[in-house]
């Protein structure tokens, strides 16, 4: 009787070990996903502010702080295109954002180093216990750098809002200014 239930729990501590090495892959594999998946969506984004930094220079005339006929009209006029650089520096914000999220960082990968004869002679659970243990080491280190990734991302994001509405902004009283001029 003893006997058998030292094998049950035999049986019941592989199919543990088994799932802490799924789980432990999985994560990892979640975690070389999202890396790529931020690093994609911020090589996007950069594309954007470009485009937008590029439009606001097409769309945006400076040469209307010449147009001032007063002191006062010519003061205003100077304001607006000092104004001019409020969705320029926040788009150049949001791209350096965007830019911190693709740097490389140091990832921890899988060691295939550590294949040796030795290892491989391991029973089936030890090794897999070897493996999820590695993989847990890894993720806990590649979670650290995606969360710093995916701030500068959100930080991108939210420069990029404040670059557009800053842009439509300046672009309307431009547009009113323009009309009245």
């Amino acid at each position: 009787m003893a006997a058998g239930n030292e094998e049950n729990n035999q049986e019941k501590n592989e199919e543990s070990i088994d799932i802490l090495f799924d789980l432990a892959r999985n994560e990892y594999d979640n975690e070389t996903n999202r890396k790529r998946d931020l690093e994609t969506r911020a090589g996007i984004l950069i594309a954007l502010v470009g485009a937008l930094i590029g439009l606001f220079f097409t769309v945006i005339d400076i040469s209307i702080v010449s147009k001032g006929k007063t002191v006062v009209e010519t003061v205003i006029y100077s304001i607006l295109a000092l104004s001019y650089l409020i969705p320029l520096s926040t788009g150049f914000l949001s791209l350096k954002s965007f830019i911190n999220t693709i740097i490389t960082r140091e990832y921890t990968r899988m060691d295939v180093n550590g294949v040796t004869d030795q290892i491989a002679a391991l029973e089936k659970q030890d090794l897999s216990f070897r493996l999820a243990t590695s993989y847990k080491n890894a993720v806990i280190n590649n979670e650290k750098l995606n969360d710093e990734k995916a701030s500068y991302f959100n930080d991108g994001i939210d420069k990029l809002f404040n670059t557009f509405i800053a842009f439509l902004l300046i672009y309307i009283v431009h547009i009113i200014l323009k009309q009245l001029v």
